[in-house]
């Protein structure tokens, strides 16, 4: 009988108000450290995306820059660098323009400005 009456006194004190408040209050702080460690880990997750899109751009740009350096390891790509640079061409080079007479009369044909027949009247 005295069993009984341990752990109906064990029950009584644990149903207690003060031990479930106390119980409650430990179960929030739970609560919002799981809560803080999910934001946390939502956080990261985002961050490791950027990171990694921000890697692959500048592996992308890595390699950009490592055929460029290649070509001006060559005297044609020096040369390349330079013209396309400056407008320059070595000696002996000359240019070529190349105009279609086609088109040479149709630009001179559309550049001639008509004046109103206001301004033409007024002018006479």
């Amino acid at each position: 009988m005295a069993e009984f009456e341990e752990r109906k006194k064990f029950w009584h004190i644990f149903y207690s108000p003060l031990v479930l408040i106390v119980l409650l209050l430990a179960f929030l702080f739970m609560i919002r450290a799981v809560w803080r460690v999910y934001d946390h880990e939502k956080v990261s997750s985002q961050d490791r995306e950027r990171i990694e899109k921000e890697l692959s751009s500048a592996d992308r740009r890595a390699a950009t820059l490592k055929g460029q350096i290649d070509s001006l390891e060559t005297q044609r790509g020096v040369e390349d660098e330079i013209r396309a640079k400056f407008n320059v061409a070595k000696e002996g080079e000359g240019v070529a323009v190349i105009i279609n007479d086609a088109n040479a009369t149709s630009v001179a044909t559309t550049s001639v400005v008509k004046e109103s027949w206001w301004k033409s009247f007024m002018g006479f």
